[in-house]
This record gives C-alpha cells, sequence and structure tokens, in this order.
C-alpha cells in the first residue's frame, strides 16, 4: 500500500519544523548563557568558550558528513538524487512557518 504523499509531505514538514524550533531554542539558550558568563568571567573567557562551542560543531559537522558518506557507500549511492522541486518546495515552506 502506498502512502499518500500529501500525507508524507506534511510529516516532514512537521519533523523539520520541530527540529528547527529545538534548534532556535538551543541557539537563545546558549546565547544567554555565553552572555551570563561574559558578565561573570569577563569577556575573554566567554570568547574562549564560545571558540570551543564552535570546533565541537564544525568538528560534529564533518563527523556526519563521514557517516553520510560511508552509509551512501554502503548503499551504492554515489550521486544521491535531488529531491524534486514539487516535493522540495512545500517541505521548505512548510519548515519556515
Amino acid at each position: 500500500m502506498t502512502e499518500d504523499p500529501n500525507r508524507t509531505i506534511q510529516s516532514v514538514a512537521d519533523a523539520g519544523k520541530s527540529i528547527g524550533d529545538a534548534t532556535q531554542s538551543a541557539i537563545k539558550l546558549a546565547d544567554k548563557a555565553l552572555t551570563f558568563l561574559a558578565r561573570i568571567l569577563g569577556e575573554d573567557a566567554a570568547g574562549l568558550l564560545k571558540d570551543k562551542l564552535y570546533y565541537w560543531r564544525a568538528k560534529n559537522a564533518l563527523a556526519l558528513q563521514d557517516k553520510l558518506n560511508n552509509e551512501l557507500a554502503r548503499r551504492k549511492l554515489e550521486h544521491p538524487e535531488a529531491i524534486p522541486l514539487r516535493l522540495a518546495i512545500p517541505f521548505l515552506e512548510a519548515a519556515t512557518l
């Protein structure tokens, strides 16, 4: 049985919105924490923590890219196909709402 494409699109859009909301909340919380630490420890100490955070994020992004490349190789997918625009545009629109 094939699932309704509109339902799938809505499910993916809802998941994207949830991830976006959680990310925004985490960014706001981190910003507040860094502002608080900057007041207590001074700008230099807060800057060091911020640099560590940026390093961790970059390192994590590279590790995730390696995992993705390994998974693509395992599935023998050299060049994943692009999402058709008729699906991609509604995904992006719903994720931004």
